[in-house]
């Protein structure tokens, strides 16, 4: 991968860095530590003109199911989708979660009302664990 990346690439590796810290900051990373939490990257393959470059990188975490069989899942969103439907847990079906959660996306519909929702719930941890994975490392 090249030293200098395009900008929109940046401001998306500085954007999961910022919710992975408030996450972390907020508790709500506590059961998902020890999951394989890993940085991907993945290539654009439709346009000609840049095919080898890379479009998105993200933050992900790795599951087991009884067979064996691993799976990789995006560890940011599926966190607040969580938090989310716990917070509200007396539904009666999945249409209730799936109405409720669409009703909140229509509210924090960008990052900057995410991150600030995420800057109003309480603090629980202060200190420098999430800096390891900080770090982008692809090996």
């Amino acid at each position: 991968m090249s030293d200098k990346k395009p900008k929109p690439l940046r401001r998306g590796i500085k954007n999961e860095k910022r919710m992975l810290k408030l996450l972390y900051r907020k508790g709500l990373l506590d059961e998902y530590m020890d999951l394989g939490i890993h940085w991907a990257a993945y290539k654009e393959f439709n346009q000609r003109k840049y095919w080898n470059r890379l479009y998105y990188i993200e933050l992900y975490y790795w599951t087991t199911d009884y067979w064996g069989e691993s799976d990789e899942h995006s560890l940011i969103w599926r966190v607040i989708e969580d938090y989310v439907i716990v917070g509200k847990q007396n539904f009666a079906d999945d249409d209730d979660i799936n109405n409720y959660l669409h009703r909140w996306w229509q509210e924090y519909n960008t990052l900057k009302k995410i991150i600030g929702y995420l800057k109003s719930l309480p603090t629980k941890r202060c200190d420098s664990g999430v800096n390891k994975f900080l770090k982008i490392d692809f090996n």
